[in-house]
Protein backbone atom coordinates (compact mmCIF):
# COMPACT_ATOMS: atom_id res chain seq x y z
CA UNK A 1 0.00 0.00 0.00
CA UNK A 2 0.99 3.43 -0.53
CA UNK A 3 0.12 6.76 1.33
CA UNK A 4 1.46 10.25 0.70
CA UNK A 5 1.88 13.36 2.28
CA UNK A 6 2.69 17.04 0.98
CA UNK A 7 6.35 15.74 1.35
CA UNK A 8 5.74 13.14 -1.24
CA UNK A 9 5.15 9.46 -1.68
CA UNK A 10 5.93 6.67 0.97
CA UNK A 11 5.93 2.82 0.93
CA UNK A 12 3.88 1.24 3.08
CA UNK A 13 7.24 -0.18 5.39
CA UNK A 14 7.97 3.25 6.28
CA UNK A 15 10.34 4.12 3.35
CA UNK A 16 10.06 7.20 2.04
CA UNK A 17 10.43 7.38 -1.97
CA UNK A 18 11.57 10.52 -2.35
CA UNK A 19 14.83 10.01 -0.33
CA UNK A 20 18.09 11.82 -2.35
CA UNK A 21 19.13 9.01 -3.29
CA UNK A 22 15.96 7.94 -4.86
CA UNK A 23 16.12 11.52 -6.69
CA UNK A 24 18.96 10.95 -7.92
CA UNK A 25 18.60 7.74 -9.51
CA UNK A 26 15.47 9.01 -10.81
CA UNK A 27 17.05 12.36 -12.34
CA UNK A 28 19.74 10.47 -14.29
CA UNK A 29 16.88 8.11 -15.78
CA UNK A 30 15.48 10.93 -16.84
CA UNK A 31 18.44 12.23 -18.21
CA UNK A 32 19.48 9.10 -19.96
CA UNK A 33 15.41 9.63 -21.62
CA UNK A 34 15.80 12.80 -22.60
CA UNK A 35 18.72 12.19 -24.48
CA UNK A 36 17.22 8.96 -26.11
CA UNK A 37 14.80 11.40 -27.13
CA UNK A 38 16.92 13.94 -28.14
CA UNK A 39 19.15 11.41 -30.20
CA UNK A 40 16.26 9.75 -31.96
CA UNK A 41 15.18 13.25 -32.94
CA UNK A 42 18.56 13.87 -34.32
CA UNK A 43 18.39 10.54 -36.24
CA UNK A 44 15.20 10.98 -37.81
CA UNK A 45 14.77 14.37 -38.61
CA UNK A 46 17.97 16.62 -38.36
CA UNK A 47 20.70 14.99 -40.04
CA UNK A 48 18.44 14.50 -43.43
CA UNK A 49 18.36 18.14 -43.70
CA UNK A 50 19.91 19.89 -46.57
CA UNK A 51 20.95 23.34 -45.02
CA UNK A 52 24.70 22.48 -43.37
CA UNK A 53 24.56 25.59 -41.51
CA UNK A 54 21.16 24.99 -39.34
CA UNK A 55 22.02 20.75 -39.06
CA UNK A 56 25.07 22.45 -37.47
CA UNK A 57 23.09 24.25 -35.42
CA UNK A 58 20.18 22.57 -34.40
CA UNK A 59 22.72 19.00 -33.53
CA UNK A 60 24.76 21.46 -31.29
CA UNK A 61 21.82 22.78 -29.54
CA UNK A 62 20.03 19.41 -28.94
CA UNK A 63 23.72 18.33 -27.87
CA UNK A 64 24.33 21.43 -24.86
CA UNK A 65 20.42 20.58 -24.19
CA UNK A 66 21.58 16.91 -23.10
CA UNK A 67 24.15 17.86 -21.35
CA UNK A 68 22.75 20.77 -19.14
CA UNK A 69 19.32 18.92 -18.51
CA UNK A 70 20.68 17.49 -15.19
CA UNK A 71 22.03 20.71 -13.98
CA UNK A 72 19.18 22.62 -14.30
CA UNK A 73 17.52 19.60 -13.12
CA UNK A 74 19.17 19.73 -9.81
CA UNK A 75 19.54 23.04 -9.68
CA UNK A 76 16.25 24.39 -9.81
CA UNK A 77 15.01 21.54 -7.32
CA UNK A 78 14.31 23.29 -4.17
CA UNK A 79 13.19 26.64 -6.44
CA UNK A 80 10.69 25.05 -8.44
CA UNK A 81 7.65 22.99 -7.84
CA UNK A 82 6.86 21.14 -10.39
CA UNK A 83 10.47 19.89 -10.74
CA UNK A 84 9.89 18.83 -7.53
CA UNK A 85 6.67 17.29 -7.79
CA UNK A 86 8.43 15.12 -11.09
CA UNK A 87 11.06 13.96 -8.75
CA UNK A 88 9.05 13.04 -6.35
CA UNK A 89 6.83 10.81 -8.74
CA UNK A 90 3.98 13.07 -7.28
CA UNK A 91 2.50 15.67 -9.76
CA UNK A 92 -0.32 17.57 -8.94
CA UNK A 93 -0.73 20.16 -11.67
CA UNK A 94 -1.04 19.12 -15.34
CA UNK A 95 2.14 20.36 -16.47
CA UNK A 96 3.82 18.40 -14.14
CA UNK A 97 1.98 15.23 -15.26
CA UNK A 98 2.30 15.58 -19.13
CA UNK A 99 6.32 16.54 -18.22
CA UNK A 100 6.35 13.10 -15.93
CA UNK A 101 4.72 11.14 -18.75
CA UNK A 102 7.38 12.58 -20.92
CA UNK A 103 10.06 11.74 -19.53
CA UNK A 104 8.96 8.38 -18.54
CA UNK A 105 8.32 7.35 -22.03
CA UNK A 106 12.16 8.30 -22.64
CA UNK A 107 13.25 6.29 -19.81
CA UNK A 108 11.18 3.37 -21.86
CA UNK A 109 13.03 4.24 -25.39
CA UNK A 110 16.24 4.02 -22.79
CA UNK A 111 15.70 0.57 -22.07
CA UNK A 112 14.37 -1.06 -25.07
CA UNK A 113 17.30 0.37 -26.71
CA UNK A 114 19.61 -0.90 -25.12
CA UNK A 115 18.07 -4.25 -24.94
CA UNK A 116 17.62 -4.42 -28.61
CA UNK A 117 21.31 -3.32 -28.34
CA UNK A 118 22.55 -6.15 -26.78
CA UNK A 119 20.48 -8.60 -28.40
CA UNK A 120 22.27 -7.38 -31.86
CA UNK A 121 25.74 -7.87 -29.91
CA UNK A 122 25.35 -10.98 -28.83
CA UNK A 123 23.84 -12.32 -32.45
CA UNK A 124 25.91 -10.63 -34.53
CA UNK A 125 29.41 -12.15 -34.20
CA UNK A 126 32.62 -11.24 -36.29
CA UNK A 127 31.67 -13.10 -39.84
CA UNK A 128 33.73 -16.23 -39.71
CA UNK A 129 34.99 -15.26 -43.05
CA UNK A 130 36.61 -12.08 -41.96
CA UNK A 131 39.77 -11.68 -40.07
CA UNK A 132 41.36 -8.55 -38.15
CA UNK A 133 45.08 -8.38 -39.36
CA UNK A 134 46.05 -4.95 -37.81
CA UNK A 135 44.44 -1.67 -36.39
CA UNK A 136 46.77 0.62 -35.36
CA UNK A 137 45.83 4.78 -34.85
CA UNK A 138 47.76 7.16 -37.06
CA UNK A 139 48.42 10.24 -35.63
CA UNK A 140 50.84 12.35 -37.66
CA UNK A 141 53.39 14.40 -35.44
CA UNK A 142 52.84 17.87 -37.17
CA UNK A 143 48.85 17.19 -35.95
CA UNK A 144 48.97 19.45 -33.12
CA UNK A 145 50.02 22.57 -35.04
CA UNK A 146 46.97 21.48 -37.75
CA UNK A 147 43.99 23.96 -37.96
CA UNK A 148 41.54 22.85 -34.86
CA UNK A 149 38.25 21.89 -36.85
CA UNK A 150 36.41 24.76 -37.15
CA UNK A 151 33.18 23.92 -34.56
CA UNK A 152 30.05 26.32 -34.85
CA UNK A 153 29.40 29.03 -32.10
CA UNK A 154 32.71 28.80 -30.81
CA UNK A 155 32.87 25.75 -29.37
CA UNK A 156 35.84 24.78 -30.95
CA UNK A 157 38.45 25.48 -28.30
CA UNK A 158 36.03 23.17 -26.24
CA UNK A 159 35.52 20.41 -27.68
CA UNK A 160 38.35 20.14 -29.66
CA UNK A 161 40.02 18.64 -26.43
CA UNK A 162 38.62 15.47 -26.94
CA UNK A 163 37.56 15.51 -30.59
CA UNK A 164 39.02 12.47 -32.27
CA UNK A 165 38.79 14.10 -35.63
CA UNK A 166 42.99 13.93 -37.03
CA UNK A 167 43.20 10.26 -34.95
CA UNK A 168 43.28 8.16 -38.03
CA UNK A 169 42.60 4.73 -37.51
CA UNK A 170 44.12 1.65 -40.10
CA UNK A 171 42.42 -1.11 -40.29
CA UNK A 172 43.86 -4.35 -42.42
CA UNK A 173 41.49 -7.40 -42.61
CA UNK A 174 41.44 -10.63 -44.64
CA UNK A 175 37.88 -11.83 -46.39
CA UNK A 176 37.43 -14.91 -47.06
CA UNK A 177 35.32 -15.94 -50.16
CA UNK A 178 34.78 -19.42 -52.10
CA UNK A 179 33.42 -17.21 -55.68
CA UNK A 180 36.85 -15.27 -55.68
CA UNK A 181 38.82 -15.96 -58.88
CA UNK A 182 42.04 -17.82 -58.27
CA UNK A 183 43.55 -14.37 -60.21
CA UNK A 184 42.46 -12.37 -57.84
CA UNK A 185 43.61 -14.01 -54.74
CA UNK A 186 45.32 -11.54 -52.81
CA UNK A 187 43.70 -8.56 -54.09
CA UNK A 188 44.15 -5.53 -52.09
CA UNK A 189 41.25 -3.12 -51.60
CA UNK A 190 41.14 0.04 -50.01
CA UNK A 191 38.12 1.69 -48.83
CA UNK A 192 37.87 5.91 -48.15
CA UNK A 193 34.51 7.58 -47.79
CA UNK A 194 33.02 11.10 -46.39
CA UNK A 195 35.47 13.45 -47.08
CA UNK A 196 33.62 16.32 -46.82
CA UNK A 197 35.81 19.02 -48.19
CA UNK A 198 34.58 22.07 -46.29
CA UNK A 199 37.57 24.21 -45.37
CA UNK A 200 36.09 22.54 -41.58
CA UNK A 201 39.95 20.20 -41.60
CA UNK A 202 43.53 21.54 -42.61
CA UNK A 203 44.86 20.39 -46.23
CA UNK A 204 47.80 19.06 -44.50
CA UNK A 205 45.32 16.42 -42.79
CA UNK A 206 43.59 14.78 -46.19
CA UNK A 207 47.14 14.86 -47.55
CA UNK A 208 48.18 12.73 -44.47
CA UNK A 209 45.12 10.51 -45.49
CA UNK A 210 45.92 10.25 -49.47
CA UNK A 211 49.29 9.19 -48.40
CA UNK A 212 48.16 6.73 -45.97
CA UNK A 213 46.08 5.15 -48.39
CA UNK A 214 48.63 4.85 -51.38
CA UNK A 215 51.45 3.58 -48.82
CA UNK A 216 48.91 0.44 -48.78
CA UNK A 217 50.06 -0.35 -52.09
CA UNK A 218 46.58 -1.44 -53.26
CA UNK A 219 45.50 -2.89 -56.34
CA UNK A 220 41.92 -0.86 -55.66
CA UNK A 221 40.59 2.49 -53.89
CA UNK A 222 36.80 2.77 -53.15
CA UNK A 223 36.04 6.24 -52.38
CA UNK A 224 32.00 5.82 -51.59
CA UNK A 225 30.60 9.23 -51.70
CA UNK A 226 30.31 12.70 -49.82
CA UNK A 227 33.47 13.96 -51.24
CA UNK A 228 32.30 17.93 -50.81
CA UNK A 229 30.27 19.16 -48.50
CA UNK A 230 30.50 22.98 -50.19
CA UNK A 231 31.04 23.92 -53.66
CA UNK A 232 33.71 26.15 -52.98
CA UNK A 233 35.60 23.50 -52.54
CA UNK A 234 34.79 21.01 -55.66
CA UNK A 235 38.15 21.89 -57.14
CA UNK A 236 40.58 21.18 -54.45
CA UNK A 237 38.70 17.74 -53.37
CA UNK A 238 39.12 17.09 -57.10
CA UNK A 239 42.87 17.73 -56.90
CA UNK A 240 43.77 15.83 -53.62
CA UNK A 241 41.35 13.00 -54.80
CA UNK A 242 43.24 12.82 -58.10
CA UNK A 243 46.67 11.65 -55.78
CA UNK A 244 44.59 8.39 -55.23
CA UNK A 245 47.01 5.59 -56.56
CA UNK A 246 45.61 1.95 -57.19
CA UNK A 247 47.38 -0.94 -59.56
CA UNK A 248 44.10 -1.87 -61.18
CA UNK A 249 41.99 1.63 -60.41
CA UNK A 250 40.59 4.37 -58.32
CA UNK A 251 36.60 4.54 -58.24
CA UNK A 252 34.60 6.94 -56.94
CA UNK A 253 30.93 7.48 -56.81
CA UNK A 254 28.84 10.64 -55.06
CA UNK A 255 26.52 10.70 -51.90
CA UNK A 256 23.80 13.48 -50.59
CA UNK A 257 26.35 15.81 -49.66
CA UNK A 258 28.03 15.45 -53.41
CA UNK A 259 24.42 15.79 -54.59
CA UNK A 260 23.06 18.77 -52.05
CA UNK A 261 26.10 21.21 -53.22
CA UNK A 262 27.97 20.26 -56.81
CA UNK A 263 26.96 16.75 -57.82
CA UNK A 264 27.35 17.73 -61.67
CA UNK A 265 30.03 19.66 -61.37
CA UNK A 266 32.60 17.57 -59.26
CA UNK A 267 31.29 14.53 -61.79
CA UNK A 268 32.93 16.91 -64.60
CA UNK A 269 36.00 17.86 -62.72
CA UNK A 270 36.61 14.36 -61.92
CA UNK A 271 35.97 13.26 -65.83
CA UNK A 272 38.34 16.05 -66.52
CA UNK A 273 40.99 14.28 -64.02
CA UNK A 274 40.43 11.60 -66.11
CA UNK A 275 39.00 9.74 -62.88
CA UNK A 276 36.56 6.88 -62.81
CA UNK A 277 33.13 8.40 -61.40
CA UNK A 278 30.37 4.98 -61.20
CA UNK A 279 27.26 7.00 -60.99
CA UNK A 280 25.01 3.71 -61.19
CA UNK A 281 27.33 2.15 -63.66
CA UNK A 282 29.12 -1.05 -63.78
CA UNK A 283 32.44 -2.04 -64.87
CA UNK A 284 34.33 -5.70 -65.22
CA UNK A 285 38.45 -5.94 -63.67
CA UNK A 286 39.94 -8.56 -65.91
CA UNK A 287 43.22 -10.40 -64.43
CA UNK A 288 44.22 -13.38 -66.55
CA UNK A 289 41.59 -15.39 -67.94
CA UNK A 290 39.48 -14.41 -64.77
CA UNK A 291 37.29 -11.27 -64.00
CA UNK A 292 35.27 -9.30 -60.78
CA UNK A 293 32.17 -7.17 -61.50
CA UNK A 294 32.21 -3.92 -59.49
CA UNK A 295 29.33 -1.53 -59.73
CA UNK A 296 28.31 1.92 -58.42
CA UNK A 297 25.34 2.85 -57.17
CA UNK A 298 24.00 6.27 -56.28
CA UNK A 299 20.41 5.50 -55.46
CA UNK A 300 18.41 7.14 -54.14
CA UNK A 301 19.97 10.94 -54.78
CA UNK A 302 20.17 9.42 -58.42
CA UNK A 303 17.27 7.47 -59.66
CA UNK A 304 18.02 5.46 -62.73
CA UNK A 305 16.46 2.66 -64.54
CA UNK A 306 19.36 1.48 -64.89
CA UNK A 307 20.38 0.71 -60.92
CA UNK A 308 17.79 -2.37 -61.16
CA UNK A 309 19.68 -3.71 -63.98
CA UNK A 310 22.82 -3.47 -62.22
CA UNK A 311 21.17 -5.26 -59.29
CA UNK A 312 20.35 -8.04 -61.57
CA UNK A 313 21.45 -11.44 -59.68
CA UNK A 314 25.18 -11.40 -59.82
CA UNK A 315 25.67 -14.95 -58.36
CA UNK A 316 27.92 -16.15 -61.04
CA UNK A 317 30.88 -13.68 -60.90
CA UNK A 318 32.27 -12.40 -57.78
CA UNK A 319 31.12 -8.97 -57.33
CA UNK A 320 31.64 -5.71 -55.08
CA UNK A 321 28.66 -3.43 -54.81
CA UNK A 322 30.26 0.52 -54.04
CA UNK A 323 27.09 2.64 -52.47
CA UNK A 324 27.08 5.60 -50.77
CA UNK A 325 24.51 4.49 -48.02
CA UNK A 326 23.93 1.10 -46.33
CA UNK A 327 19.96 1.46 -47.22
CA UNK A 328 21.42 -0.17 -50.44
CA UNK A 329 22.73 -3.26 -49.05
CA UNK A 330 19.94 -5.58 -47.96
CA UNK A 331 19.33 -5.44 -52.14
CA UNK A 332 22.77 -5.53 -53.13
CA UNK A 333 23.28 -8.49 -50.92
CA UNK A 334 20.15 -10.32 -52.39
CA UNK A 335 21.11 -9.54 -55.96
CA UNK A 336 24.04 -11.67 -54.80
CA UNK A 337 26.98 -9.00 -54.11
CA UNK A 338 29.72 -10.60 -52.32
CA UNK A 339 31.67 -7.39 -50.88
CA UNK A 340 29.56 -4.20 -50.07
CA UNK A 341 31.03 -1.33 -49.08
CA UNK A 342 29.78 2.07 -48.05
CA UNK A 343 30.44 5.11 -45.68
CA UNK A 344 27.61 7.54 -44.81
CA UNK A 345 26.64 6.89 -41.21
CA UNK A 346 30.26 8.58 -40.04
CA UNK A 347 29.73 4.97 -37.48
CA UNK A 348 27.61 7.45 -35.43
CA UNK A 349 30.02 9.96 -35.13
CA UNK A 350 29.34 10.47 -31.05
CA UNK A 351 29.50 7.39 -29.73
CA UNK A 352 28.28 7.27 -25.93
CA UNK A 353 28.66 4.83 -22.95
CA UNK A 354 25.35 3.21 -23.10
CA UNK A 355 23.84 4.78 -26.38
CA UNK A 356 26.16 3.58 -28.62
CA UNK A 357 26.12 6.17 -32.14
CA UNK A 358 24.13 9.54 -31.61
CA UNK A 359 24.06 10.37 -35.51
CA UNK A 360 23.65 7.76 -37.82
CA UNK A 361 21.34 8.91 -40.96
CA UNK A 362 19.98 5.66 -42.02
CA UNK A 363 16.06 4.62 -42.89
CA UNK A 364 16.72 1.40 -40.86
CA UNK A 365 17.75 4.06 -37.43
CA UNK A 366 20.83 2.85 -35.94
CA UNK A 367 20.75 -0.93 -37.32
CA UNK A 368 24.20 -0.32 -39.49
CA UNK A 369 26.19 1.96 -38.18
CA UNK A 370 30.21 0.85 -38.55
CA UNK A 371 31.89 -2.54 -39.22
CA UNK A 372 31.23 -5.78 -40.65
CA UNK A 373 27.42 -7.20 -41.13
CA UNK A 374 26.57 -10.45 -43.36
CA UNK A 375 22.88 -11.41 -45.23
CA UNK A 376 22.67 -14.00 -47.30
CA UNK A 377 26.21 -14.58 -47.79
CA UNK A 378 27.28 -11.24 -48.74
CA UNK A 379 29.12 -8.53 -46.33
CA UNK A 380 28.69 -5.32 -45.71
CA UNK A 381 31.46 -3.02 -44.55
CA UNK A 382 30.65 0.37 -43.30
CA UNK A 383 33.55 3.06 -43.08
CA UNK A 384 33.47 5.53 -40.36
CA UNK A 385 34.91 8.34 -43.06
CA UNK A 386 37.63 10.68 -43.35
CA UNK A 387 35.85 13.97 -42.38
CA UNK A 388 32.04 15.24 -41.59
CA UNK A 389 29.78 18.10 -41.91
CA UNK A 390 30.50 18.52 -37.99
CA UNK A 391 33.66 18.94 -37.52
CA UNK A 392 33.60 16.79 -33.97
CA UNK A 393 33.76 13.20 -33.14
CA UNK A 394 33.79 11.14 -29.58
CA UNK A 395 35.08 7.53 -29.96
CA UNK A 396 34.60 7.24 -33.22
CA UNK A 397 37.80 8.24 -35.00
CA UNK A 398 38.34 8.42 -38.65
CA UNK A 399 39.16 5.12 -40.87
CA UNK A 400 41.32 3.78 -43.82
CA UNK A 401 40.52 0.01 -44.26
CA UNK A 402 42.30 -2.46 -46.69
CA UNK A 403 40.77 -5.50 -47.16
CA UNK A 404 42.74 -8.16 -48.57
CA UNK A 405 40.40 -10.64 -50.70
CA UNK A 406 41.49 -14.54 -50.29
CA UNK A 407 40.29 -17.89 -51.29
CA UNK A 408 41.16 -19.51 -48.30
CA UNK A 409 42.22 -17.23 -44.89
CA UNK A 410 46.20 -17.06 -43.33
CA UNK A 411 46.60 -18.97 -40.71
CA UNK A 412 47.34 -16.84 -37.69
Amino acid sequence: MYCANQDGLFISQGIMINNYAFKIVLATLFWLGQMKICITVINKYIVFMHDRFVKQILIIAFALFMAIFPIVLFARYHHNDIIMQILTLHPRRFVAFVLLLYFLFGVLLFIRANIISLIRKLSRPFPPRVRLLERVCLIHPDAPKWTPPRIPLGLGRFLNSFNNYYQLEKSIYEIQSDNLPDDFDGLRVVHLTDFHFDGSLDDEYYDFCIREANALNPHIIFVTGDNISASDYTKQAVKKLSELQAADGVFFLRGNHDFWTDGKGFLAEMKKKGCVVLDNKAIRIKKGKSQILIYGVEHPWKRDIIWDNLLRDKRDIFTICVTHTPDNFRRAADAGAALTLCGHTHGGQIRLPFFGPVICPSRYNRTYDQGFFERNGGLLYINRGIGSTVPFRFRCPPEIALFILKKTLTVP
